[in-house]
């Protein structure tokens, strides 16, 4: 059966790996959510940015009638 002095001694041993185990991941979390929030800005500022082109050209996708038999022409009418 252990000692009280040396439970005491894993005690300490464990709340000191604790403090330094949590002490270290919780600089690393605020690296990390600092990252992701720039990451989001950029992205979103990004995707305000092209938005406008991001749009779907309706006029591309018109349908003419046949050419050349069966082929179907995407492109605007002959002139």
């Amino acid at each position: 059966m252990a000692s009280r002095s040396h439970r005491q001694n894993e005690n300490k041993e464990t709340a000191e790996y604790d403090r330094d185990f949590l002490e270290k991941y919780h600089d690393n979390l605020n690296t990390a959510s600092i990252s992701a929030g720039l990451f989001s800005a950029a992205t979103a500022t990004f995707i305000v940015g092209i938005q406008p082109q991001l749009s779907p050209d309706y006029r591309q996708n018109e349908f003419h009638g046949p050419h050349n038999g069966s082929q179907r022409h995407l492109e605007g009418p002959h002139q």
